[in-house]
């Protein structure tokens, strides 16, 4: 069996120690090099072509967002960013740039290890592809000429959305090509780290013409506002169209949990409602996505070529309760032309 190896990243000589211990003790693994700041590792990525690499954010020299844009531009690899909940928002800067997914540095207890060394493994396997460097004065565009005249008396429509690895910059995609006033009222249930869900939704709130916000317990949801579950928490939906938030468990598999979000909007919302699945690992929110399509829901599935993790699209699309299956940029335009079509009673 052919060993991961794994380059590390960060200018705490601590940091770098606790993490090559981690992998070190991993039979299937093994401690490429180590860096001390970004660019020493975009130098260690082209020599040693590492399977993974762990990112610090705040480094001297150059800094880990920097590093992440040059890496992925010139030799992409799996990047894994590693920091603390108070870098967030800066952390999910770095997925903008082609980080695959952030994550708390790890600690000294046992849990933390082995969830470590599980993320690693998993994570290192994932495709990844070139980034052109993008100009940072450029602003995302707005579909908001394309907004939809849904009626205001009609039942609302309601989006949930199932995202796992992979998923923030979907989301990102979509989200940024919706308009601000869309008819609808969209729900997210993104597998996140503990104490990175409101970094989430300060980085899409930046790049997106919609109201995101962390969803409240019993709060009414409303139409062009985006509800992304607090950390630790379940999100759902219930009768009166307001969110339920259960708290989470510690044996629970996927947090939170898609399946319960998307079940609650087929039982309780009916046939104004679409699902979307996009980039993940496993197969939450498929059981759900079939209760939408029986509940005569519109279901949306990321296509492979698109997706980092191509788990739970695969896994909904082999149930046959997938209607759509969309390359991530066309996700936002189907979501406009649907409700078009759910406006002039076409759907």
């Amino acid at each position: 069996m052919k060993k991961l190896g794994i380059l590390v990243v960060d200018d705490s000589s601590l940091a770098r120690g606790l993490i090559s211990d981690i992998v070190s003790n991993e039979d299937d693994m093994y401690i490429a090099g180590e860096a001390v700041n970004g660019k020493e590792a975009c130098g260690f990525a082209k020599k040693v072509k590492p399977n993974l690499i762990t990112m610090d954010i705040t480094m001297p020299v150059m800094n880990g967002l920097e590093a992440i844009e040059e890496i992925m531009a010139t030799n992409p690899v799996p990047i894994l960013v590693l920091t603390s909940v108070h870098d967030a928002e800066i952390a999910y800067q770095a997925i903008g740039k082609g980080a695959l997914e952030v994550f708390c540095k790890p600690q000294l207890h046992d849990e933390d290890k082995s969830a470590f060394a599980k993320k690693i493994r998993f994570l290192a396997k994932a495709k990844v592809i070139r980034h052109i460097r993008t100009n940072k004065k450029n602003v995302l565009k707005s579909l908001s000429d394309t907004a939809s005249t849904h009626k205001e008396d009609s039942s609302p429509i309601v989006i949930g959305i199932a995202s796992s690895i992979g998923g923030p910059k979907a989301l990102v995609e979509i989200l940024s090509n919706l308009p601000g006033d869309l008819p609808a009222s969209i729900i997210i249930a993104q597998h996140i780290g503990k104490g990175f869900s409101s970094g989430l939704v300060h980085w899409l709130s930046e790049l997106s013409p919609m109201q995101i916000k962390t969803a409240a317990h019993h709060e009414h949801i409303i139409q062009g506002t985006v509800y992304i579950a607090p950390d630790n928490y379940h999100i759902s939906i219930d009768k009166q169209h307001c969110i339920n938030l259960k708290k989470t468990q510690s044996n629970d598999l996927y947090t939170p949990s898609a399946n319960t979000l998307l079940t609650s909007i087929a039982q309780q919302c009916k046939d104004q409602i679409i699902g979307i699945i996009l980039s993940g690992m496993g197969n939450d929110g498929v059981e759900g996505m079939g209760l939408i399509k029986k509940s005569r829901g519109i279901t949306i599935a990321q296509d492979q070529q698109t997706c980092v993790v191509y788990g739970m699209p695969k896994e909904a699309i082999e149930t046959d309760c997938i209607d759509h299956v969309l390359p991530i940029t066309h996700i936002a335009k189907k979501i406009i032309s649907i409700i078009n079509s759910q406006a002039k009673g076409t759907v």
